[in-house]
């Protein structure tokens, strides 16, 4: 069906990848100049916006040589259904996905509230890449956001946010980090004690201390330290995370000795491929001619039978 062009509606999410490729805009011109029918765009409506998913290079193309419609396959369905579609689009056809497409097309679903609960082997399959791209780009994104501070503008009240061992979320109050308690009697301490040291708690451990020298709730003081205890915990975690990244380095670079020995094996591939269609044509055209002659061949036969014949009855 054709669509006008001024009805379709763009979208950051809905383009899987990184960037529109000019040249590809500039073949597809011509091929609409030439009157070329490509293949038709995907758009997703729901009733109030046409949501492009599929076929961002057409659609420019077609926008620069002022075409007002466009051939498109339109089904029903919302804008989250257009971005579930696009980022496994040009997985099997079109211009193929560079690494970063890939990239951007599974952080789409790592950063969304619902589809980053998925697991790793339904994201790689909703992407059409492999689980441990999908493995990798979460740990990453949970190593970056695993400690974050935020602050209540409201009542300036500081607080650290940060995921635990088991995955889940957590807070930490930390307006009073560093604050001197202000004790609550008068009274001089005892003078056999070290009025230079300060208290350590170990942990894990629940403080003995009375409620009523608390500044706050000893519910609230004991999620303290069971909170620090799992922020230490969370830190040797994290230690371990970074220590592995030392190597990183030799890695990369055997990825990238990696990635261009695959490219060169496609090369040799493709080189295959075209030799194996030339040889194919060769041999069907030998097989066309080995017929022709084979039915000139039986004409001559029956010819020579012809002339038995008269020359028999002379």
């Amino acid at each position: 069906m054709k669509i006008k062009i001024n009805q379709i509606e763009l979208n950051e999410l809905t383009q899987s990848r990184v960037e529109i490729n000019s040249e590809i805009v500039s073949d597809y011109e011509e091929a609409y100049h030439q009157g070329v029918r490509l293949p038709d765009i995907k758009v997703y409506f729901d009733g109030d916006k046409h949501w492009l998913a599929d076929g961002y290079h057409r659609y420019h193309a077609a926008s620069k040589i002022g075409l007002l419609e466009i051939d498109a396959d339109m089904v029903q369905g919302t804008r989250r259904d257009a971005i579930l579609y696009s980022v496994r689009a040009n997985s099997e056809h079109g211009l193929r996905r560079t690494h970063a497409d890939k990239r951007k097309a599974v952080q789409t679903l790592l950063t969304d509230t619902e589809w980053s609960t998925w697991s790793n082997n339904e994201i790689a399959k909703r992407c059409a890449v492999s689980h441990t791209l999908v493995n990798e780009l979460r740990r990453t994104l949970e190593a970056a956001s695993s400690i974050e501070t935020i602050t209540n503008n409201e009542s300036g009240e500081g607080k650290r946010k940060f995921l635990t061992s088991t995955g889940k979320t957590a807070e930490m109050k930390t307006a009073n980090i560093g604050s001197k308690l202000k004790p609550a009697h008068s009274e001089e301490p005892p003078k056999d004690s070290d009025a230079s040291a300060e208290p350590t708690i170990a942990s894990g451990q629940i403080s003995s201390i009375p409620e009523g020298m608390m500044l706050v709730s000893k519910e609230e003081y004991d999620e303290m330290i069971l909170t620090y205890q799992e922020v230490l915990d969370e830190n040797t975690s994290m230690q371990k995370l970074f220590d592995s990244i030392d190597g990183l380095p030799t890695a990369m670079a055997e990825i990238k000795r990696l990635n261009e020995y695959v490219k060169t094996l496609e090369r040799r591939i493709n080189g295959l491929l075209n030799e194996k269609n030339e040889v194919i044509r060769l041999v069907k055209w030998w097989q066309r001619k080995c017929g022709a002659l084979e039915k000139k061949v039986k004409d001559l036969e029956v010819q020579v039978k012809n002339y038995q014949k008269d020359i028999v009855q002379f």
